[in-house]
Parts: C-alpha cells; structure tokens; sequence
C-alpha cells in the first residue's frame, strides 16, 4: 500500500525545493565570479529569493487559515440549525401551556418536570391528600423503595402525615398478575403496602377486574391526586409508574368533583390490606 505524505510533510518538501531551485543558480553565479561586481546580481538574487519564499509562505497561511474559517461556519451552520428547531419546539410547547392556563390547566411535561412539581406540592400541602397508584403489574412496587423518584415522593408523603393531614393511596393491580400457586396474593407485593399503612398512610387495594367487571363500570388509565379542596394532579403513565409523559394540574371546581365523585366510586371497591390477606382466589 502507497503511504500517504502528511500535509506539513508535502508543504516542507516543496519549500525546500523552491529554495534549491532559486539559490543553486546564484550560489554557481557567485563561485565563478572573477571580480567584485559580479557578486551584486547574487546578492539582489538572494534577497528576491528570500522575498519570494515568504510570500509564498504568507500565502499558504492565508489559504489554511480561509479553509478554517470555512470549515468553522459550515460547523456553525449546522449547530445554529438545531438551536432554531429547538427553540422552535420550545415556543410551540410554551404557546399550548399558555393555551391550557387560560383554561385553568398547567401543562407538566416529562417526568422530571412532572415529579419536581408533585413533590412542591406535597411539601405545600394544606390539607388531606387522596391518590390513584395504577400498578397493573405488582413488579412495579420495587421502585417505591428504590431510593429513587418514588422514595423521595413516598418521604413527602411522610411529611403530610406529620402536619397532621390525612394521606389515602389506592393501589389499582391486575389480580391475575398478583396471585400465587395457592390463590392467594403474593405476599411481596403486600410487603410494601404493609409498610406504606404502619407508617400512617391508609392503604387501599383495588381489583381492575372488580372496577371493569360490574356496572357501572370504572376505567382507570391515569393516576391522580386530589389536594382537596384546592386542586388535581392527572397523569398519564404510557410507560408505567413512575414515568409520566404529560401531566394536567388543575384547580377547577368541576374537576375537583368529577376526581372527588370517581374517588370514592373506586374507594367503594376497593379493599383493605387484612381483607385481601384473608381471601382466596380461584386461578383463572
């Protein structure tokens, strides 16, 4: 294979070559000189040739740094691109959340926007605390000890308790998905509420088939959490607890009653920790 000469390689050659080709004639003028004068012309030679090479110098620099400059604008272009559709996105997003305010709704985008905002308002709580937990799949209880996103929701919710308020947590499961061998339910995912309702917090269990299988029948495909009296959290889980993709906070009254209405419709399925422990199911 052919090597390659690198750029200052190749430059380095051709100035010595310039050099050679410039000089050799006037280095022969200057040693077959027979008198004085002769050693002008060689000497206005040397001065040209000196001259000749530092513009050529000059101009190799202004043509590697032109090619620079270019290449840092063409760079800049595609950098200044994505800033624009960026900032595009951002003023698209920023026009719909002000849209949904002037309705009496603050958009929460992403779940770390969703979460920062969830944990204020536990901490700002001014009153009792009812929520909605969809774990279709009990596997998804691990998270709340974790010691991530959900241990520092579940430490402001220790907070509530402490000021003195009420905090309510149904837990909607799938109870095909949360049987063992025998029928009964699978003693880790109970660990997790027993701990949740010995530190204060009423724990509620609510079947899926039990709110879809009688009339009237109740769907729950959102979280939620009701501030009462103030206002609505609802989230969509596309991805599962605890990732949110879009969140809606609210603190219309009509909202705040429709939440409050279907609270205490799953409420009246729902069942306690001791209930569950003591029945068992038949395995479809």
């Amino acid at each position: 294979m052919r090597r390659v000469l690198s750029r200052k390689t190749t430059t380095l050659i051709t100035v010595v070559l310039d050099v050679f080709l410039v000089v050799t004639p006037i280095v022969l003028s200057l040693l077959t000189a027979t008198d004085t004068t002769a050693y002008v012309p060689g000497f206005v030679a040397v001065i040209l040739a000196v001259h000749f090479w530092a513009l050529r110098h000059r101009l190799i620099h202004d043509i590697d740094e032109r090619l620079r400059l270019a290449k840092l604008r063409e760079i800049s272009r595609e950098e200044d691109s994505e800033l624009y559709a960026f900032i595009d996105a951002l003023t698209v997003d920023l026009v719909h959340k002000l849209e949904r305010l002037k309705d009496g709704e603050l958009v929460l985008r992403g779940n770390e926007e969703y979460w920062r905002f969830v944990t204020h308002a536990l901490r700002d709580a001014k009153g009792p605390v009812q929520t909605i937990d969809v774990n279709t799949d009990p596997d998804m209880l691990s998270h709340w000890s974790g010691g991530g996103t959900l241990s520092e929701y579940y430490d402001c919710t220790l907070e509530v308790l402490r000021r003195g308020f009420s905090f309510t947590r149904i837990f909607v499961f799938k109870l095909a998905n949360s049987l063992d061998s025998s029928g009964k339910v699978e003693q880790s995912l109970l660990q997790e509420l027993r701990r949740q309702k010995d530190d204060g917090v009423e724990v509620l269990i609510a079947w899926v088939e039990d709110l879809y299988g009688s009339e009237p029948r109740i769907s729950v495909t959102r979280d939620y959490m009701i501030f009462v009296g103030d206002k609505v959290i609802h989230a969509e889980t596309p991805q599962g607890l605890p990732y949110y993709e879009e969140a809606i906070v609210t603190t219309s009254e009509a909202t705040l009653r429709k939440y409050s209405t279907l609270h205490d419709s799953i409420r009246r399925r729902a069942r306690t920790i001791e209930q569950v422990e003591a029945q068992t199911w038949q395995q479809s």
